[in-house]
């Protein structure tokens, strides 16, 4: 296997868990109004930012995989 592959395959394998990473960490859309507690509210911020920072990696690892595969292309 040459260079050029082995980058693309890498930057597939990062745009690849890039997305599974932004899908699984979505939002579900949820329709009605609710009254909740505090300590429930607390507890969905948590998540929240979990949530978000997981979105803001696989944003992150799908910048890269592209980049990864733009410089393959260039190599091959």
């Amino acid at each position: 296997m040459d260079t050029s592959t082995i980058i693309n395959t890498v930057g597939l394998i990062f745009d690849i868990t890039g997305a599974i990473l932004m899908f699984k960490n979505s939002m579900p859309v949820k329709f009605g109004s609710y009254l909740y507690s505090s300590k429930y509210l607390k507890l969905q911020k948590i998540k929240a930012k979990k949530m978000n920072r997981n979105i803001g990696l696989g944003a992150l690892l799908l910048c890269i995989g592209f980049i990864l595969q733009l410089v393959a292309t260039f190599l091959g």
